[in-house]
């Protein structure tokens, strides 16, 4: 080997070594950050229990997807082929669906670690095709650097959700973007590779999360052929169709959500139709104000379109391929600016966050090519320093503000450790106020069933075997279930001697208001229970209670309420009907359907021709009195209960009023009494959509009976 030859070969050596110390590092980091989190149900339940379930569907071969709003089809996917191969390995009795429902985090964890090593794989496959085709190795440590500039990349990478996706395919598309500018056969006939890599990916990125389809843009304006932009966007489109495919029957629901989300005021969709401005103003604020970074280099593409606007710079310049390039991303980072300003949360923001690297590097490459003679007095050492600076800067902006160490001492974990050693299988009820976070893994595998489909009935079987004694209370709808029935107070404290309750007191007066409501409940159905404090935890605003049942009164004197619930989730084995609590039995089940629900998946839909449903049947005795309530979504108010004698209608009344909202949802409550005059014994009730102009949605039924004072 000639002395020439060493120098190189050793120089390629040091090169190499270099472009593996930042993915090194974020394999460290990561891998530390992923022990310290240890538990996806304790803070993250929403949204990553949501796809251990739909990934679960395509593990058992069943093509049903319940979450479908990203899509997301892409994480599922990769979701399913780890609980297989995992599955495949490990040795136990249980089936598939049992071993995942009783280990759910071993099946996240897997997860968890292979997108964070997908991720550093690409970060060194990017850095080393750069490095090879500009040989620069300080270009290709920058690029890589896009992952290490904000603490939300960083603290979504060990998240199984769709945002640890995208640094991956980002940092793809943006690799073959410099790979395109940099290219002698840019030019050439052979250019075909490019369209068919950025069509895969921009194809995939846009399976994973919609949001990102202004990303379509750059690509599209680097190609210079008509055909070779057609190419590309034929491409873009096969990819989308063969990544969503376990979806592609969701379609139609995913379009509708879609457009709810791009034309409707509220969050996620909700709300009346049309434009806020003053909450786009508002969250453009937030954007600013928590992302200066962001702000400056989008501005820095402002500030030099000012300049091409103002003739300053020569129109030579604007017909190369840098300046195409710096067209798809200004128009990328507006579009996405102002989808993410409809409803602002940082982590919308990711795949914007991540091109600043390549922003950084268009505009200095124009600014060269105007002034050619502008960056010449920066030596190769103070190019270097500059790079280091750069990185060191994020790199520990970045970790003082994950903060692992906070993590390791996170208080949650105080709870988990005290609710396995000393509560363990007892009976418990987790209280929610909306969120799913708790110290029991059962709170991320419920909000994880409200996610999974057709599916459900089958899980929440599963569920009630494998974890029997847990019940979920949801004090907004003022909901006491388990994985598939509503119970009442009065059932739980007859099956059980004690009961652990666990509350996470966002709201100080919630356990008060909660302890009385069991214990009123208790007494009305000949039940004393008593309330006892068991544990606090002051940091994360946790308590565990312990109710007890001290005595049973002699019910001969108590008045009894019979209380049915229907939540229009689950069917019968004939398909007939809606079942819900014991005895529960709605006719018209064909009336489901998943375009709207209150809670959970389905409600009841109730159109112009299909007017009438809820329909149940009652045996009756004169005085009886009924309380019915529904949750119902209608745009001019319609529907009414209807309560008539059957199978005559010697006695006939309809009626009810709205006594709160929840978004678009009211519920109407609508009290009446069978007169003491009827000879009869039965009564039918159903809902009627009496003007019959406008199809509304129904959910959460709910019929309590007592018996005349």
């Amino acid at each position: 080997m000639g002395k020439i030859s060493y120098f190189r070969f050793m120089k390629e050596i040091k090169e190499h070594i270099l472009i593996v110390i930042l993915p090194l590092l974020l394999l460290v980091t990561e891998f530390c950050f992923s022990k310290y989190y240890q538990y996806f149900y304790m803070s993250v339940a929403d949204p990553v229990y949501a796809y251990l379930f739909n990934g679960l569907n395509l593990a058992i071969g069943e093509w049903e997807l319940g979450h479908t709003d990203h899509p997301g089809t892409p994480l599922q996917i990769l979701v399913a082929l780890i609980i297989r191969i995992a599955y495949f390995f490990r040795k136990t009795d249980l089936d598939i669906i049992a071993d995942v429902l009783s280990n759910p985090e071993l099946y996240l964890g897997l997860t968890s670690h292979l997108l964070i090593l997908l991720n550093i794989s690409v970060l060194w496959f990017s850095g080393s095709l750069i490095l090879k085709k500009t040989n620069s190795v300080r270009k290709a440590i920058f690029f890589q650097s896009a992952i290490f500039l904000f603490p939300t990349i960083f603290l979504k990478l060990s998240m199984v959700m769709a945002e640890a996706f995208y640094p991956a395919i980002m940092m793809m598309l943006i690799t073959w973007i410099v790979l395109h500018l940099i290219s002698r056969s840019n030019n050439s006939g052979h250019t075909f590779k490019y369209p068919l890599v950025y069509g895969v990916f921009t194809g995939l990125a846009l399976a994973t999360k919609i949001l990102l389809f202004p990303v379509i843009i750059i690509p599209l304006l680097i190609i210079r052929s008509w055909k070779g932009k057609i190419s590309y966007l034929l491409i873009s489109m096969i990819s989308f169709i063969v990544f969503i495919l376990p979806a592609i029957n969701k379609m139609q629901r995913f379009i509708q959500w879609f457009l709810r989300i791009l034309f409707h005021k509220g969050v996620y969709g909700t709300g009346e139709s049309g434009f806020d401005l003053s909450a786009h103003v508002n969250n453009i604020k937030l954007i600013a104000e928590n992302n200066l970074m962001y702000v400056f280099f989008y501005f820095l593409l402002l500030i030099f379109l000012v300049f091409i606007v103002s003739g300053k710079i020569s129109k030579k310049i604007r017909n190369k391929s840098y300046f195409r390039v710096f067209t798809g991303l200004l128009v990328f980072h507006t579009l996405l600016i102002l989808l993410v300003s409809k409803q602002y949360s940082d982590h919308y923001l990711i795949a914007g966050y991540l091109f600043i690297p390549l922003t950084a590097y268009i505009v200095y490459q124009l600014i060269q090519q105007e002034y050619p003679g502008l960056f010449s007095k920066f030596k190769e050492n103070n190019r270097n320093f500059l790079l280091i600076v750069f990185i060191g800067f994020n790199l520990a902006n970045v970790l003082i503000k994950v903060d692992i160490a906070s993590w390791s001492n996170n208080p949650l974990k105080e709870t988990i450790k005290y609710s396995t050693e000393n509560i363990k299988s007892q009976p418990r009820i987790i209280v929610s106020s909306g969120a799913f976070d708790s110290p029991f893994k059962e709170s991320g595998l419920y909000f994880g069933l409200s996610y999974s489909g057709k599916l459900k009935s089958r899980y929440a079987a599963m569920l009630k075997k494998l974890y029997p004694d847990t019940y979920f209370y949801f004090n907004r709808q003022n909901l006491l279930n388990d994985w598939s029935s509503l119970y009442f107070a009065e059932d739980i404290f007859r099956k059980y001697d004690s009961v652990f309750v666990y509350v996470k007191d966002r709201d100080s007066l919630l356990i008060r208001n909660l302890s009385d409501k069991f214990i009123h409940l208790g007494e009305s159905s000949g039940i004393k229970i008593i309330q006892q404090d068991y544990y606090k935890n002051q940091q994360s605003k946790e308590s565990l209670y312990k109710f007890k049942c001290i005595d049973r009164i002699d019910d001969r004197n108590v008045k009894h309420i019979e209380r049915t619930y229907c939540n229009c989730e689950e069917k019968d084995s004939s398909g007939q009907f809606l079942t819900g609590s014991e005895g529960c039995f709605v006719s018209k089940a064909f009336l489901q359907t998943d375009e709207s629900s209150f809670r959970g998946t389905y409600s009841v839909k109730l159109s112009p021709e299909e007017p009438y449903g809820l329909d149940m049947f009652f045996k009756v005795n004169p005085g009886d009195q009924f309380r019915l309530s529904v949750w119902r979504k209608s745009s001019q108010g319609e529907g009414v209960f209807v309560f008539t004698s059957f199978p005559d209608k010697s006695f006939y009344e309809a009626g009810g009023a709205v006594q709160k909202y929840l978004g678009e949802w009211g519920k109407i409550e609508f009290n009446v009494e069978v007169p003491e005059s009827y000879s009869g014994d039965s009564c039918h009730i159903y809902f009627w959509n009496q003007l019959q102009k406008n199809t509304i949605y129904l959910d959460d039924l709910e019929i309590e009976r007592s018996p005349k004072n």
